[in-house]
């Protein structure tokens, strides 16, 4: 059985987009399930550890469960841009003491 994340030996990864591996300042909050944002939700500050067209993995001290919708930020290293979108988590793992978040883009704007 192949493991998540690595392409099959003779098969293909299910992901659409090359991943970029990085680690970019972000901050995250979570927002109502497609209403509107939750305006007293605090941001969760956390690494961007790799980024693509499709979405991003986050790391974090905080809990995210599949299925959840966040709206994200994240700051690239030079600081000219920030990227800025709504995101939903489709894997959450905790893995050497941080929680690994795979999200990927609903909404997604550079700015």
């Amino acid at each position: 059985m192949a493991s998540r994340g690595r392409t099959p030996p003779g098969g293909s990864e299910r992901r659409q987009h090359e991943r970029s591996p990085c680690m970019l300042d972000a901050s995250f909050r979570r927002i109502g399930g497609g209403g509107p944002l939750l305006l007293d939700e605090t941001y969760v500050k956390c690494k961007a550890a790799d980024i693509s067209e499709g979405g991003l993995l986050l790391e974090t001290d905080t809990y995210v469960a599949e299925g959840e919708r966040l709206e994200v930020f994240v700051k690239l290293e030079d600081g000219s841009k920030t990227i800025a979108g709504e995101v939903e988590a489709v894997r959450s793992e905790k893995k050497f003491g941080k929680f690994r978040i795979g999200v990927k883009f609903l909404k997604k704007e550079t700015f």
